[in-house]
């Protein structure tokens, strides 16, 4: 694999190329790194001075997903990993001295983090036939935390000091996970876990199979106790990202917010979002969350998200009510997270670069030169955000570091 780190400059105009009387933004472009990456799912990992991210090559194999560590000041790489079969889309997990990555059904390698060298392979199905993680893991201490989904349904953990470094690294390893928590009705585990002062939470989920109600629990992770718990109506705007904590406050969102006081279980409020249909409804009537699939940002008492009805959305996070909402011109899904930065919210989806004033909705401009996918992963790195840019012509995506410190 060859990478380029090229500084480039996008220009400017009065209007955007679309000809939609937007107005245009100049972004700058740091580094750009032509590592081949999954561009509508990125899943883009930062720890440290360092990102992880999937690569693959044209030809979009079953086997030919790596793994690379690339340097955030400069794009260039560090290492890459050897081939391996099809991911689960979960970001690389880095804990400790390895990093982590899930592959589909229920396999985890581990690779060294300094050398990209294969450490272990794990198998995690081995008491029960038929099942398999979970898309929303995360690491925690010496924990990788994931939801089991199939004949039956839980959240696990695996500690990573039980994994032993000194065989073979191609010999697998059997480990069974250790049970955190069943849900009542055995619904799945839904949503990636969040975690405050030493409670797990996490909620179960139907799908659209039923209407059962939604489980939001929090466990001690200690006694692996139920120490939060809360019944919410059925919500089939649930997703892997719903879940989200903002000091003593977590909040569940779907095509309902719901907010709850952390100490005293009180529910602050609940807003269900109307159900008409978005392309024609008044701005104050539909801000639904539904497969905003990326992630949401709390800044400066606000939540902002986008949405699979290619909405901007900015809403109040004491009330849950509208603040401010944008429609961007057809665009498709906006299945990506904004990133905030000196009150600018910058948001790469399939046709530029959207930055808006996060205190009054207005839209400051669009790169029309920085094509995205639409959906993906953008992240904070000091005052870069690192994304994914597609090629227009190709469809391929590169990652690039865009200046948002101005």
């Amino acid at each position: 694999m060859l990478v380029f780190i090229v500084p480039l400059f996008s220009s400017c105009s009065v209007l955007n190329s679309e000809g939609n009387g937007e107005s245009s933004y100049t972004a700058k472009i740091l580094w750009e790194s032509n590592a081949f990456v999954l561009g509508s799912n990125s899943n883009i990992s930062i720890e440290g001075s360092s990102i992880y991210v999937f690569e693959r090559t044209e030809h979009r194999a079953d086997d030919d997903y790596m793994l690379v560590k690339l340097n955030a000041n400069t794009g260039s790489v560090i290492w890459q990993t050897e081939p391996f079969p099809m991911i689960q889309l979960i970001t690389p997990k880095a804990l400790g001295n390895y990093v982590y990555v899930f592959i589909y059904p229920s396999l985890i390698y581990s690779y060294n983090i300094e050398t990209g060298e294969l450490s272990t392979i794990i198998q995690t199905d081995t008491e029960n036939s038929g099942i398999e993680i979970e898309w929303n893991a995360i690491a925690y201490e010496n924990y990788l935390y994931f939801g089991i989904y199939g004949t039956e349904n839980y959240l696990a953990r695996l500690d990573t000091t039980t994994i032993e470094r000194t065989r073979n690294p191609a010999d697998v390893q059997h480990i069974t996970p250790e049970v955190i928590w069943r849900p009542a009705l055995g619904n799945y585990v839904l949503a990636e876990p969040v975690i405050k002062d030493n409670i797990i939470y996490c909620l179960s989920y139907c799908g659209i199979t039923s209407d059962d109600p939604i489980e939001l629990v929090g466990i001690n992770m200690d006694t692996k106790v139920v120490v939060f718990h809360k019944w919410i109506d059925y919500d089939k705007g649930m997703e892997r990202n719903s879940l989200f904590i903002h000091e003593d406050i977590i909040y569940v969102l779907g095509e309902s917010l719901s907010a709850f006081n952390l100490n005293t279980g009180e529910q602050i409020f609940k807003k269900t979002f109307s159900g008409i249909n978005p392309l024609t409804a008044p701005d104050n009537e539909w801000y639904a969350a539904i497969f905003s699939s990326r992630g949401k940002i709390y800044h400066k008492g606000k939540i902002y998200y986008t949405n699979s009805y290619a909405h901007v959305i900015c809403i109040d996070a004491q009330t849950g009510k509208l603040v401010w909402k944008d429609a961007v011109p057809p665009a498709g899904s906006l299945g990506i997270n904004p990133v905030i930065v000196n009150d600018k919210m910058y948001i790469p989806y399939y046709s530029g670069l959207r930055v808006y004033n996060t205190n009054t909705g207005k839209l400051i401009g669009v790169d029309t030169s920085l094509l995205s996918s639409g959906s993906g992963r953008s992240l904070l790195y000091n005052d870069y955000m690192i994304t994914v840019r597609r090629d227009r012509n190709t469809g391929s995506g590169t990652l690039v570091a865009v200046d948002v410190g101005e």
